[in-house]
């Protein structure tokens, strides 16, 4: 398993999975990471610069880079060609068996560098699509505009998560997502839109399974004051086909009760910070009530904890002494 980061170290790092994880080989320096499609290499991108290491060993096997034909794209991804042969790093095409450069593809915007289409005849770059053969543009689709995509396995449909281009400082870029809360699917034969889903978290990564049954979404929700022990992390899977049910719209909503419960409890300064462990069972219920004093916390069926007790147990101090 390949892991990739912007601000931990190892910035990068290959797994093995087995009864526990462990680190096989570091990335220090590569922001993003990739397996090729036949998983004997792995490339890594760190700024406008693309390194392939062997899979095995770790050893890296080639650098390509050239301060003359950079593009400066703010979120580059290196990347192989269905066959492997080829890599696109920076809107840049290089030949992988030579190191050679072939073709800079023209800049129109300052964030995607591009993908290749698994058909391995076109390559994508925001919202531009380019033929592989002439270099030439066949066609801009504006609905992709900001999009890093993600092509399901069979290669018949994009998955678009949407970039958020917005100016933080460095301690909030560490904690917020790059992309927004919401992707888009297209058909990758025409381009075609086909849906837009929100998931009302900032998306953080999205994969697909071999299968194409299911996708993976790692979502993050980030507290008001930005700090990492308010933010939560989850991976949430979608069944892809799948009609959305009345089950799940209730749940959603749900959640966002409890959110909007909590944000009004932040706004008059009652701060609650309760942990418990999984293996308790607890559930923590937030009643509001026309009193701004009053809540409670059911733990279980046996036991509840409320202000109104506390204040009679003080009543009775007061009324000892």
């Amino acid at each position: 398993m390949l892991t990739s980061s912007y601000w931990r170290r190892p910035l990068s790092a290959l797994w093995s999975m087995g009864d526990i994880f462990e680190i096989r080989h570091s990335f220090e320096d590569d922001q993003h990471v990739e397996f090729s499609h036949l998983g004997d290499r792995i490339i890594g991108t760190k700024e406008e610069m693309a390194r392939i290491y062997d899979t095995n060993t770790g050893q890296k096997i080639v650098t390509l880079y050239n301060q003359d034909y950079a593009n400066s794209y703010a979120k580059n991804q290196a990347c192989f060609s269905p066959s492997d042969d080829l890599v696109l790093n920076d809107g840049v095409l290089w030949d992988v068996r030579t190191s050679r450069f072939i073709h800079k593809f023209d800049k129109f915007n300052p964030d995607i560098s591009g993908r290749f289409h698994p058909m391995g005849l076109e390559i994508v770059i925001n919202s531009e699509i380019w033929d592989l053969r002439t270099f030439h543009l066949l066609h801009t689709v504006s609905a992709l505009d900001q999009c890093q995509v993600v092509f399901n396995h069979a290669g018949d449909v994009i998955y678009g998560v949407i970039h958020e281009d917005e100016e933080v400082d460095m301690n909030e870029e560490m904690l917020k997502s790059p992309f927004g809360s919401s992707f888009r699917t297209f058909d990758a034969s025409d381009y075609s839109n086909i849906a837009t889903i929100d998931v009302k978290k900032n998306i953080y990564d999205i994969c697909t399974d071999k299968s194409d049954f299911h996708i993976a979404v790692i979502e993050n929700q980030i507290g008001k004051t930005g700090l990492s022990d308010e933010s939560l992390s989850i991976c949430r899977l979608y069944e892809v086909g799948r009609t959305r049910e009345e089950d799940d719209d209730q749940e959603d909503e749900e959640e966002e009760e409890d959110e909007e419960g909590v944000d009004e409890e932040e706004d008059e300064d009652q701060d609650i910070s309760l942990f418990l462990d999984d293996d308790e069972g607890g559930e923590i219920e937030l009643v509001n009530t026309d009193d701004d004093s009053d809540f409670s916390l059911d733990l279980d069926d046996d036991e509840s904890i409320s202000d109104d007790s506390a204040a009679d147990d003080d009543n009775e101090e007061n009324s000892d002494d």
